[in-house]
């Protein structure tokens, strides 16, 4: 998110997607907010309650809620787990129709 933070500065609308039932790791989409809130980036936050991959579910709700532009960390796994399981990085960029990527590491 740092990264990101001129441009979503910029930005006329800012949404935090989040989708806590497809994933094992934790996440606060408040404390998200509160820490964009801190550099006077006003963010909605819209649960995803649905489970399954994160990658298609974020991708099917920033449609939904007419994204332009969609900030992602971009994190490699190993080999041979991204071949047997693939990986939401991949799935970002082959994503046909999706909106404009943001990606850092």
């Amino acid at each position: 998110m740092r990264t990101a933070l001129p441009l979503m500065q910029k930005a006329s609308r800012v949404v935090i997607l989040a989708a806590p039932a497809s994933s094992a790791r934790y996440f606060d989409p408040a404390r998200l907010q509160g820490f964009l809130a801190d550099r006077d980036i006003e963010a909605e936050v819209h649960t995803i309650s649905e489970t399954g991959e994160p990658a298609p579910l974020l991708l099917a709700a920033a449609k939904a809620v007419m994204a332009n532009i969609l900030v992602v960390g971009a994190f490699g796994h190993p080999r041979l787990q991204e071949f047997i399981f693939g990986g939401a990085t991949r799935t970002f960029l082959n994503a046909a129709n999706a909106p404009s990527l943001f990606l850092s590491h």
